[in-house]
């Protein structure tokens, strides 16, 4: 038994994996990305215990939010009913190029000779982070662009 009450579900709220949960009991918090009904998620943290939760991002756009969430929180975000779409543990998922590969159809380029010998490709992005993991060593931004 993990130690708290039980509570009564709303209607259509959302479960909790027992990943996050064990990662809030173990640590005292669980990062977790939560899809809400609406976009505007003030309401939603307004009902959250203060001293639970800490919002690492908000989305502008998007109807998430990333909380670093206590168990307290937790329970609290379950019990939200439809307000919440989803909860999920947020974290980083690599690219398997086994999954990547039939989804952009490389596989159907090979079959007919492509193998991008002699191309160079260029991402211009002004949103980039260069300073991100994934893009470490990869960024070039020393070169002006030249019209």
């Amino acid at each position: 038994m993990s130690g708290r009450t039980p509570s009564v579900r709303a209607a259509g709220a959302q479960q909790i994996s027992s990943q996050v949960r064990a990662q809030a009991q173990r640590h005292g918090h669980a990062r977790i990305l939560v899809q809400l009904r609406r976009p505007d998620a003030s309401n939603l943290i307004a009902r959250l215990p203060g001293n639970g939760r800490r919002i690492v991002r908000r989305f502008r756009t998007l109807p998430y939010i990333v909380i670093d969430a206590s168990s307290a929180a937790l329970d609290a975000l379950e019990a939200l009913g439809p307000d919440v779409v989803g909860i999920t543990e947020d974290r980083i998922l690599k690219p398997v190029l086994a999954d990547s590969v039939p989804m952009i159809q490389a596989d159907q380029a090979w079959a007919v000779g492509y193998d991008g010998t002699g191309m160079m490709i260029a991402v211009l992005d002004t949103g980039v982070d260069s300073a991100h993991p994934f893009l470490a060593g990869k960024v070039d931004d020393d070169e002006p662009l030249v019209g």
